[in-house]
């Protein structure tokens, strides 16, 4: 619950917001955790391939997107736990 400004009156927060903040909170924990896989994979097979392997430039390329999507996922993350305010 939060306060109404001035009122000192608990104003309810919508069910249906706190249903979707928790259902967006959730499927960044759980996107998180495979991002954590695919980054540490690719880390250890860039460092196996040779640097002007072709492979090793798709593998980082791939480091590189699960990089940004969890960038991505993290910014989502507490921006939805901040309710959006800046």
């Amino acid at each position: 619950m939060t306060h109404s400004q001035g009122t000192g009156e608990p104003k309810a927060e919508s069910g249906h917001q706190t249903e979707t903040t928790e259902a967006v909170l959730r499927f960044a924990h759980d996107v998180v955790s495979p991002l954590m896989s695919v980054l540490a994979l690719s880390e250890v097979l860039i460092l196996e391939s040779r640097k002007d392997d072709r492979l090793n430039e798709d593998l980082r390329r791939i480091h590189a997107a699960a990089e940004e999507a969890l960038t991505l996922v993290r910014a989502l993350s507490v921006e939805i736990k901040s309710g959006g305010s800046k």
